[in-house]
């Protein structure tokens, strides 16, 4: 299976709210044998899990995405490990709750700009919660 397809096939479900599609996809993912998945996959099908539960279960969210970030972070890939911190806060994130995810939010801006990824910082202080932490 092909990373970048399966990327793209989770974002565009994700993206037209095809639930089912992305239900069909990820159980596709997790069917897969032994050896047949990579970590990246079991990652991002975590993060997408995680999405996808979204207000249904927060202890699926909390859950899923706190596997999806170790596991980005243990494998070294500090974007797909930024954009999970990202989404976990926009899923979960309010007012009252900002202090709570102030951490994720900071870290993920800090990878973003030692990346030079201007649309997803763009997105960060959209979540208006992404404020620089002191130096």
């Amino acid at each position: 299976l092909d990373h970048d397809a399966a990327e793209v096939g989770h974002l565009a479900a994700l993206a037209l709210g095809d639930t089912a599609k992305l239900a069909e996809l990820l159980a596709g993912v997790e069917a897969l044998p032994p050896g047949r998945s990579t970590r990246f996959l079991q990652a991002q099908t975590l993060r997408f899990r995680a999405r996808f539960a979204g207000d249904d279960d927060p202890t699926d969210v909390e859950r899923g995405f706190s596997e999806a970030t170790a596991l980005f972070r243990e494998i070294g890939m500090p974007f797909y490990l930024a954009v999970a911190q990202l989404e976990h806060a926009e899923l979960l994130a309010s007012p009252d709750r900002a202090e709570d995810f102030r951490p994720l939010v900071a870290e993920a801006r800090e990878i973003f700009e030692q990346l030079r990824a201007t649309p997803w910082l763009e997105r960060v202080d959209a979540l208006g919660i992404g404020a620089r932490t002191a130096a």
